[in-house]
């Protein structure tokens, strides 16, 4: 059963791919600034482009930006393809809870993970178990919460090739 969710799952992602590439190429007029300040609350928490934003996840700058099939598949199913610097850990800590997140530094005594929300330092002697999963720790559904004119707008600005103005 759980084959066949798989194959649906990518299904549906494919569709979503599909619909909102057929709905970006009918327009081409993004607010780039808006889309840089959708980019600064949605992503930059984690992405790097321009020199700007954290390096939790890939920087931007570099990468197959202009490609909208590639931009549209690592938003919308950001765990499609992990490169395994990027993939999620999960902790089982001493005191019961579990933490899900990035480790982003590691040594002899602690482990830095950044999860959704903080950055924590745990010690590894209270790490009762650890696992990489093939997960990324971008979360899926990104850009169910935005309209169709902000997703045109983030994804025009992440298209384009030099930085922009910001929208106050």
């Amino acid at each position: 059963a759980s084959r066949s969710a798989g194959c649906r799952y990518a299904r549906e992602k494919q569709q979503q791919i599909e619909s909102l590439k057929a709905r970006l190429s009918e327009s081409n007029d993004a607010n780039l600034p808006a889309g840089r300040s959708l980019f600064v609350k949605h992503c930059q928490t984690c992405h790097r482009l321009y020199g700007e934003g954290e390096k939790i996840g890939p920087d931007l700058t570099g990468g197959n930006r202009s490609n909208l099939d590639y931009l549209l598949s690592n938003i919308v199913d950001p765990s499609g393809v992990v490169d395994k610097g990027f993939r999620m850990s999960l902790l089982l800590i001493d005191d019961g809870r579990i933490l899900s997140g990035l480790v982003i530094d590691e040594s002899d005594r602690t482990i830095t993970m950044q999860t959704a929300t903080e950055k924590l330092t745990i010690d590894k002697d209270s790490v009762q178990s650890r696992k990489v999963t093939e997960k990324s720790p971008m979360p899926d559904g990104l850009l169910d919460t935005l309209s169709d004119e902000q997703i045109r707008d983030l994804i025009g600005y992440l298209r384009h090739p030099s930085q922009v103005e910001i929208q106050d």
